[in-house]
């Protein structure tokens, strides 16, 4: 298999792995990477958590910091058809604009079963988180 195919990209990726090593040469070993269906980086899977519709944003923000599934560290969050705005809560230069929703209830932002886009400098990638709603407990 050429090694143009790898810069063209007109080929199905391949399984293997180039090392160049400087002045030593290039080492070319072939091996399968396999994909863990649990880990969020790897599948792209999504994260269903659950919350009591009356937890407020950095409540639940918490929550997703200490699961060990996430392992965030600094989150922000954004979701599409929030009940007020899409953007619920910006670390940077919208935090300022943002902090007044850690505060509110999570009902107050989003309907149960919301996707939530979370991004963190802990991860590569955009994480989907999915909120369920506790149901009330019966008096």
């Amino acid at each position: 298999v050429g090694r143009g195919e790898i810069v063209t990209n007109c080929s199905a990726y391949l399984n293997n792995n180039t090392m160049y090593m400087g002045g030593q040469g290039i080492y070319c070993p072939t091996f399968c990477y396999e994909r863990n269906p649990n880990c969020i980086v790897c599948s792209g899977a999504r994260i269903d958590i659950d919350v009591p519709r009356t937890a407020t944003l950095d409540e639940v923000m918490t929550q997703m910091i200490d699961d060990a599934r996430t392992r965030f560290q600094a989150p922000s969050i954004r979701t599409e058809g929030g009940l007020r705005g899409d953007t619920l809560y910006m670390r940077g230069a919208l935090e300022a604009t943002t902090r007044a929703n850690l505060e509110l209830p999570i009902q107050e932002l989003v309907k149960d079963g919301a996707q939530l886009l979370v991004t963190d400098p802990s991860m590569p990638m955009v994480t989907t988180v999915v909120l369920h709603f506790l149901a009330a407990p019966a008096k």
